[in-house]
């Protein structure tokens, strides 16, 4: 049996309603969690649980009764100073450094981690993961998603930006030989 990971995007937060740039301390809202509660019902078959140590995602976690082990390579883009500022703020405050970041992403936030190391911690991730036969979901960030599909369809970093992923949505990737998307923003 070749490995898979479904990857489940965190209940909605705050920042995320704010189009703010996530903080490690957010926390997903009251809806969000409970429509990640009624997800329960559509269980997906796995062999084992992970989850970005972020208040997020384990808090997604365990409203979906998904007994999920934190796993550090799975923590969100560190934003740096930008980290809970909203993009508006952000734009008003400091809109060359902001425009500079979208427009070259092998650029970081001032303080922050370039989406390059953050493509990079996640594909060593999915390295490891590739040599079980194991079904993986892993409850995480839609940062760290968008890494992934890059990392499995070998695009830049670049690419991550023309990626949206929903909250509380699955993307499903399975491992022979190489990494194969098989769905994406599917709702749970």
């Amino acid at each position: 049996m070749a490995a898979s990971i479904h990857w489940l995007c965190h209940a909605p937060t705050k920042a995320m309603r704010a189009a703010a740039f996530p903080a490690a301390d957010d926390r997903p809202d009251d809806a969000g969690l409970r429509k990640a509660r009624a997800a329960i019902d559509h269980a997906i078959r796995h062999d084992r649980a992970v989850a970005s140590p972020a208040i997020a995602a384990v808090e997604t976690a365990a409203a979906m009764a998904l007994v999920a082990t934190a796993e550090p390579a799975l923590r969100d883009v560190d934003h740096g100073r930008w980290a809970g500022r909203s993009i508006l703020e952000v734009q008003a405050g400091e809109p060359d450094l902001l425009a500079a970041w979208i427009a070259d992403p092998s650029r970081t936030t001032p303080g922050g981690e370039p989406l390059a190391d953050v493509m990079a911690r996640v594909g060593a991730w999915m390295d490891q993961q590739s040599r079980t036969a194991e079904a993986i979901i892993a409850i995480t960030h839609p940062a760290i998603i968008r890494a992934a599909i890059a990392v499995a369809l070998r695009c830049p970093p670049a690419c991550m930006f023309a990626i949206d992923i929903l909250p509380l949505s699955r993307t499903t990737m399975s491992f022979n030989g190489k990494w194969r998307l098989q769905g994406l923003n599917v709702a749970l």
